[in-house]
C-alpha cells in the first residue's frame, strides 16, 4: 500500500534538461511522456506520466491509489492490469507543472474542442503508468485500444430487451444526434437542387448521422466459442475508421489474414482476460449473487443488483465497483514482424508467422467512480433506456445488430 513516506520523488529521477511530451487526456487526466537526453532512471523506464487537471471533479490521486490497489487488482491475475503507482513532483513542483502546461498548449488546435482550455492542475502527486504505446523497437507494431464496458447485460435491462446495454446507449446517442440535425434550419438548396424530392431531401440530411457500426461488447464475450461473433468483432477492431462512441482506437488498419490479424483473432478465442473483467462486472452487480468483493476475503450483503435499486445519499461500494470495472480500457499490443521472418503484416500469414508470438494484452483506466456525484446521472441514463425503448423496440439496423437480437445465427460453436 502507497503510503506518503514511501512515494519516490520524481524531481530526483529527472535529469536538469527533463520536459514533457503531450500524449492524450480524458476529463479529467493528461498523459505526458517524459523526455530526457539520457538514459532514464530505471524507475521511469517504459513509464508514462499522468496528472490531474484543474478543476475536475475526480477523488484525489491517493485515493484512487488505494482503491486501485485494494479493490482493483486483487480481482485479476499478474499482468492483467497496466501498473500504476504514485510519484511525488517534489520540490521541484512548479517547474514540472509549468513545462507540462506549455507541452499542453503547444497542441491547443488539435485537442478535442470539449477539451480546449483545460490545463494542468496544481498537484502534489502524479502517477507512472505503464506505456502501452507501439514499441518504436518494431516500427510494425500495432496498438489497439476498446472499451469493453457491459459485458453482460444491465440488471436493469427489461426481461424483453432485444439489446445489451451498451447497444441500447449508442442507439440512444445516435437517436440524440439524429434529432439534433432535424432540429437545425435547413441551409438553403443550390438552384439546380430545387427539383429534390422530399425523399432525397431526408436522406441528404441525414446520410451523415446514419447509425456507425457498434462494437457490441457481449460479442467480445461470445468470440471465444463462436466464429460468427469473432468475426464481427475483429471487423470492428481492425478498421481505424471510426466505429461510433463505443470507442476503438487504432493506430493502422489490419489487414484480414494478415499475420497481426490472426494473432487478434488467436487473443479473442483463447484470451481469459475478459471472461475474469466480465465475472468481475457481474459479481459486483448481480441480484442473484452473493458479492464476494475481493476485500481481505470478507464477503458483501445480498443487495438487487442495477443501479436503480441504489438508494442516494447511501453507501454503495458494489455497484461503484461495478461500473469502475465497466468504464476502462483494453490495450492490446499487436507485434509486427521480427527482422528474421519473411512476413511483411499485409500478407496472408501461415502457422509458422505465428509460432512463439503472443498479443499483449491489459487493462487500465480502472479510477475508481465517484458514486455519490455519479448515481443521478446513471439512473437517469438508465431509465431513458427503458421508458423511451431503447432496450427493446426495433429500429433501423446499424451494420451490425447487437448479440440479444440475433436469434438464428451464432449457433456454429468452434
Amino acid at each position: 500500500m502507497s503510503t506518503p513516506s514511501t512515494i519516490p520523488d520524481l524531481a530526483a529521477l529527472l535529469a536538469d534538461d527533463f520536459d514533457f511530451k503531450f500524449v492524450g487526456e480524458g476529463a479529467a487526466n493528461i498523459i505526458f511522456e517524459i523526455i530526457q537526453s539520457q538514459e532514464p532512471d530505471p524507475l521511469l523506464h517504459d513509464k508514462l506520466l499522468r496528472v490531474p487537471k484543474a478543476r475536475a471533479i475526480a477523488l484525489d490521486y491517493l485515493h484512487v491509489q488505494e482503491y486501485w490497489e485494494s479493490s482493483v487488482r486483487p480481482l485479476f491475475q499478474d499482468g492483467d492490469l497496466v501498473n500504476q503507482f504514485l510519484i511525488h513532483l517534489g520540490a521541484a513542483c512548479s517547474v514540472i507543472i509549468s513545462r507540462m502546461q506549455t507541452a499542453v498548449s503547444s497542441v491547443e488546435p488539435t485537442r478535442r474542442k470539449d477539451f480546449r482550455g483545460s490545463t494542468v492542475g496544481e498537484t502534489e502527486y502524479a502517477m507512472l503508468v505503464d506505456d502501452m504505446r507501439a514499441k518504436s523497437s518494431n516500427k510494425n507494431e500495432i496498438l489497439l485500444e476498446f472499451k469493453p464496458k457491459w459485458l453482460t447485460q444491465s440488471p436493469d435491462a427489461p426481461a424483453n430487451a432485444i439489446r445489451c446495454r451498451n447497444c441500447a446507449k449508442e442507439w440512444l446517442r445516435y437517436h440524440d444526434k439524429l434529432q439534433k440535425r432535424f432540429q437545425k434550419p435547413p441551409k438553403p438548396l443550390p438552384t439546380q437542387q430545387q427539383s429534390f424530392t422530399p425523399d432525397e431531401l431526408q436522406r441528404r440530411q441525414t446520410q451523415k448521422v446514419l447509425p456507425l457500426p457498434v462494437l457490441c461488447t457481449i460479442d467480445l464475450l461470445n468470440s471465444s466459442s463462436c466464429v460468427k461473433a469473432r468475426e464481427r468483432v475483429l471487423s470492428r477492431l481492425t478498421d481505424p475508421s471510426p466505429t461510433s462512441r463505443s470507442t476503438v482506437a487504432l493506430t493502422n488498419a489490419i489487414p484480414e489474414g494478415s499475420r497481426q490479424w490472426r494473432l487478434l483473432s488467436r487473443w479473442l478465442e483463447g484470451n481469459s482476460l475478459l471472461k475474469r473483467l466480465e465475472l468481475a462486472q457481474r459479481a459486483n452487480d448481480d441480484p442473484e449473487q452473493q458479492l464476494d468483493l475481493g476485500r481481505n476475503g470478507e464477503r458483501g450483503k445480498k443487495r438487487k443488483g442495477g443501479c436503480l435499486a441504489a438508494l442516494v445519499g447511501q453507501e454503495n461500494p458494489e455497484l461503484d465497483l461495478a461500473m469502475t470495472l465497466r468504464d476502462c480500457t483494453c490495450f492490446v499490443r499487436i507485434p509486427g514482424p521480427s527482422s528474421s521472418t519473411n512476413s511483411t503484416g499485409a500478407g496472408a500469414a501461415t502457422e509458422e508467422d505465428l509460432e512463439g508470438v503472443e498479443v499483449e494484452a491489459k487493462l487500465g483506466d480502472l479510477d475508481k467512480k465517484n458514486g455519490p456525484a455519479k448515481l443521478a446521472t446513471w439512473q437517469a441514463m438508465e431509465r431513458r433506456l427503458i421508458d423511451e425503448g431503447f432496450y427493446t423496440k426495433r429500429r433501423p439496423r446499424a451494420e451490425c445488430t447487437c448479440a440479444l437480437e440475433r436469434t438464428d445465427e451464432d449457433e456454429d460453436a468452434d
